[in-house]
């Protein structure tokens, strides 16, 4: 008569196994191209410091900031804007006034 082992315990003969955690991660975090970050004239400057001052909680906007090495793009709802340290959130990305590039409101 053979022993049956129990299904929780065959299961696991089958996980894929990962030697390398988080070499993927760090594979794809190195083929980034970094930007060096450009400085803003003065009217973009102006434009976005008009449409930062007309921005509300719950606004739609599109974005492009700079975020250490290079520049990204994100649309999503304002969930907080701190004015005195210059930051707005995005959902859950926090972005810094002086590294927005470009921002529209989406209507």
């Amino acid at each position: 008569m053979r022993n049956k082992m129990p299904t929780s315990e065959r299961a696991k003969q089958f996980m894929p196994f990962a030697a390398l955690r988080g070499y993927y991660d760090l594979i794809k975090q190195c083929e980034k191209v970094k930007e060096p970050k450009k400085e803003l004239l003065d009217k973009d400057a102006e434009e976005i410091s008009n449409v930062l001052n007309t921005l509300q909680k719950g606004d739609l906007v599109e974005i492009k900031y700079y975020n250490t090495d290079a520049y990204e793009e994100i649309t999503g709802m304002i969930s907080e804007i701190d004015k005195n340290y210059e930051v707005l959130s995005i959902i859950k990305t926090k972005i810094k006034f002086c590294d927005i590039i470009k921002l529209q409101k989406v209507d």
